[in-house]
């Protein structure tokens, strides 16, 4: 009897332990997707000029961030006097993104009177179809000129005979 009680006590007590309440682990609530972050972004020349002759490539270049979500993908308008003169689009992923894109500008050359900065606006979606969107200010848009004309052409033939 003696043994019974002794044992009955022990497994009240290995119960009693176990009814124990254990930590819960509780979740964390989840995060709100946020709308993506446009970091910088900026048109320049091919090797980083900030003024261009008409006719030459352009490089777009920009930093991407979303928190609590992933990026989607982009679209790039570059406009002048409202008419689109080059654009782009691409997907992106994770939610970090660095876009650089190598442009052509359909610009008449005889067209252009006058030196101007192209409007350049640039949308980013996340996968939650969150978006943020951004117009490029002058100093961080390229310039783009009319060529220079020569008051006179020369021309120089084999022999180095020059004519005006």
């Amino acid at each position: 009897m003696r043994y019974l009680k002794s044992f009955i006590l022990f497994a009240a007590a290995i119960f009693a332990a176990s009814c124990a309440e254990d930590p819960i682990e509780q979740p964390e609530p989840p995060k709100e997707p946020e709308a993506p972050v446009i970091v910088s972004a900026q048109l320049k020349g091919v090797a980083g000029e900030a003024e261009i002759i008409v006719g030459k490539s352009v490089k777009f270049t920009a930093e991407i961030t979303v928190k609590n979500s992933e990026l989607e993908g982009y679209t790039l308008e570059i406009k002048k006097d409202g008419a689109v003169i080059a654009s782009a689009s691409g997907d992106l992923g994770g939610t970090e993104a660095k876009i650089e894109k190598e442009l052509e500008l359909n610009i008449s050359a005889a067209a252009l009177t006058q030196p101007f900065y192209p409007e350049v606006t640039i949308k980013v979606t996340n996968k939650d179809e969150m978006f943020t969107e951004k117009t490029l200010d002058e100093a961080d848009n390229v310039k783009i000129t009319t060529m220079e004309l020569l008051d006179a052409l020369w021309l120089v033939d084999n022999l180095n005979f020059a004519y005006q």
